[in-house]
């Protein structure tokens, strides 16, 4: 077994990926010749490691085969550590023309576990935000609307209803003024 962060081990008997999340142990199965890809890279401590070298030892010098069967299994490979969100802590990078390189970012914190600890308070601040803008919207919206003017010509009387109160005047200049709010 290879130690590659104190969260993730590579278990060479049975090509997987070992990871400790949150306290759980989860492994990752890969396919013989990615594995040997995620092996060499490893090995190789950071350093380029050239196409010919990978072509060499996993496809014994068959080039033909070889150069497409490299370029598809670390395609595949990158895939699988970005599906995992492994992608930012074991970073496959690209040499043009030459090879590829590993990069191990070592962390102290477990992958995952950082996104799963702080989702419940981050979902809850969303909802007060939005909850928040909202409520100030209708606010804003209720003192913007102009209050609704109501003739009876029975009473000869106007009503003006506003967003809080409603205010009832007769033709001789006297009136009355209800508060919704305090009913």
């Amino acid at each position: 077994m290879i130690q590659l962060t104190p969260y993730i081990q590579i278990r060479e008997s049975t090509f997987e990926i070992i990871i400790a999340k949150n306290g759980e142990i989860h492994s990752i199965k890969l396919e013989p010749q990615i594995f040997q890809i995620l092996l060499l890279l490893v090995e190789a401590k950071g350093e380029l490691l050239e196409k010919e070298i990978f072509i060499d030892e996993i496809w014994e010098g068959n080039c033909l085969i070889g150069k497409e069967g490299l370029t598809k299994n670390i395609y595949k490979l990158r895939s699988i550590l970005k599906k995992h969100q492994l992608d930012s802590i074991l970073t496959i990078e690209t040499i043009p023309k030459k090879g590829y390189r590993l990069s191990i970012h070592r962390t102290k914190i477990a992958p995952y576990q950082t996104y799963k600890k702080f989702a419940p308070i981050g979902l809850i601040a969303a909802v007060i935000i939005a909850c928040f803008f909202i409520f100030q919207k209708k606010e804003v919206e209720e003192y913007k609307k102009p209050p609704l003017l109501i003739y009876d010509e029975n009473q000869d009387t106007i009503i003006q209803l506003g967003p809080n109160k409603v205010h009832i005047i007769r033709r001789d200049s006297t009136g009355k003024i209800i508060r919704l709010d305090s009913l």
